[in-house]
This record gives structure tokens, C-alpha cells and sequence, in this order.
């Protein structure tokens, strides 16, 4: 095997090796709000005259820190496994998972609506396997 292979190989292990660990300590789900159809023209969709549609989308295992409690400002920082963030983004088309979470509508997490604030990645032999995300009301 090439160079090239045997690093993509370590990079694919390594993130089934993050999915293992996410779920060993006790992983939740988190659900990323998507818009899926855009209905309506431009001028419609910027004058308000039509409400866009958007999915709910389960992703897990991930692990949820808040970093605030209640009834103060919710700040969340969830930690996602690349390789269930990488298929979803794949799935609709989008380049990579940071873009797919960093163009979402927000975390929808125990019944409230988060706005993602910021998204980092590791990257290892070119690989996004882990992200963190920082979410907040």
C-alpha cells in the first residue's frame, strides 16, 4: 500500500476509533435543524410572504457539554463524530461536514433551538473524523 493509502486508512480507523469512544461514555443524539425546500421567488422568500421547510436531523453519538445552566443563556459544546457528520453532508451534497454544519439553521437540543456559533474539525490524512461545535441561544 502506497503512503498515501496507509494514511487514509489510519484516518478512517481513527474515526471509527472517535465513534467507539463517543458511545462508551454515554452519547446522546442531537438534532441539526436543515432548511430542505426553498418555496416561493426571492423577492417572496425576502419580504417573508413564504416560510422555508426544515428537516430535523438525528445525529449521534455525541456528547453534550453545557457550559451555562438554566434559567441563564443556554451555551452548549457538542462533540460529533466526523464520519456520521461527513455521510449526512455527502447525502445532501454538501463538500464537507464543516460546511453542512456551519450552513444549518441551528441544534435543536431538549426542546430548545440553538445557533451555532462556531465549528472546528480535527483533520488527520485529510480526513475531518471529530467537530466541535459551540451552540447558543
Amino acid at each position: 500500500m502506497d503512503s498515501y493509502g496507509t494514511s487514509a486508512g489510519r484516518g478512517f480507523a481513527l474515526g471509527r476509533n472517535v465513534e467507539a469512544v463517543l458511545r462508551s461514555v454515554g452519547a446522546t443524539v442531537v438534532h441539526v435543524l436543515r432548511e430542505q425546500v426553498l418555496t416561493g421567488t426571492m423577492q417572496q422568500r425576502q419580504l417573508g410572504q413564504t416560510q422555508p421547510q426544515y428537516a430535523d436531523i438525528a445525529v449521534g453519538p455525541a456528547v453534550v457539554v453545557a457550559e451555562t445552566t438554566p434559567p441563564a443563556a443556554m451555551k452548549l459544546s457538542v462533540i460529533l463524530p466526523g464520519h456520521e457528520v461527513n455521510q449526512r453532508a455527502q447525502a445532501e451534497g454538501v463538500e464537507n461536514g464543516t460546511l453542512w454544519l456551519t450552513s444549518a439553521r441551528g441544534i435543536l437540543y431538549q426542546g430548545t433551538l440553538l445557533r451555532i456559533t462556531q465549528v472546528r474539525a480535527e483533520v488527520m490524512a485529510g480526513m475531518e473524523y471529530l467537530y466541535y461545535v459551540t451552540a447558543e441561544v
